[in-house]
């Protein structure tokens, strides 16, 4: 065979190979129709969303933040009856303790019998939403009957103030709600 013959037989193959883009083109969409949805792709992409929702879940679940209420809740359980009967002895007293909100500050105005007794106790801010908001001030009623604690030490949001004090040897504990501005 001629080497002429050889080389033209090699260009016509090069030729043959060269493709032409829009046959391609054409190509690849008939292979797409060919390529329908089926339940295996629907399982595939279930799966996919159910567990990336679950992945997202378990990511919130941990920057969620829980505080027990009490820390040795148990123990003191085991004593509520104590707790109890100092709400009894709250309750029985002819004046009750009143909370108000005035002038920048909480104001406590304690009963006229508080006057002649001996007391000591504490009163228990507790911010039921973020327990870093708690505040403890000890019970320090001056002449008037009255106890101020600076708005400065709490923070704007719901409180429950539980006081707890003994006077003249028995023990009293009343709570009240309070909503700081």
């Amino acid at each position: 065979m001629p080497v002429w013959s050889k080389i033209k037989l090699l260009i016509l193959n090069q030729e043959s190979e060269i493709r032409n883009p829009k046959s391609e083109i054409k190509q690849c969409n008939h292979n797409l129709k060919q390529m329908k949805f089926n339940w295996g792709h629907g399982i595939f992409i279930f799966l996919t969303i159910f567990l990336l929702t679950m992945a997202f879940v378990v990511y919130k679940s941990f920057q969620e933040k829980n505080a027990l209420v009490e820390s040795e809740y148990y123990p003191k359980g085991l004593v509520y009856e104590k707790q109890i009967k100092r709400i009894a002895n709250a309750d029985a007293m002819p004046e009750k303790i009143s909370l108000s909100e005035l002038n920048g500050s909480v104001v406590i105005k304690f009963p006229s019998i508080f006057k002649e007794a001996r007391i000591s106790g504490s009163l228990y801010f507790y911010r039921p939403s973020d327990d870093t908001g708690d505040h403890t001030e000890p019970i320090k009623c001056d002449s008037t009957l009255l106890q101020k604690v600076p708005a400065g030490k709490l923070m704007s949001g719901k409180y429950i103030v539980k006081m707890n004090w003994t006077m003249n040897g028995k023990e009293y504990y009343h709570e009240e709600a309070l909503f700081m501005h």
